[in-house]
């Protein structure tokens, strides 16, 4: 287990890069990005952006995305 609990940490250990694969862990990164400019004020996620995102990520059927209701 990585030294820190953060999504970064985690996609970037090395069992989960093997376990997953190249693709999903490069599309974890584009994830992992686009998350962490959601959260800056002066930035806006596009729409499309956020749905390709997720979308990608989700049609690898190795990871199962769930909707988060804020």
């Amino acid at each position: 287990m990585p030294y820190q609990d953060s999504l970064s940490t985690l996609i970037h250990e090395p069992s989960f890069k093997q376990t997953a694969g190249e693709a999903v862990f490069s599309k974890a990164k584009v994830i992992v990005t686009l998350g962490n400019r959601a959260v800056q004020p002066h930035y806006a996620v596009a729409r499309r952006d956020q749905i390709n995102g997720i979308g990608s990520l989700s049609a690898n059927k190795r990871i199962a995305v769930f909707p988060i209701s804020t």
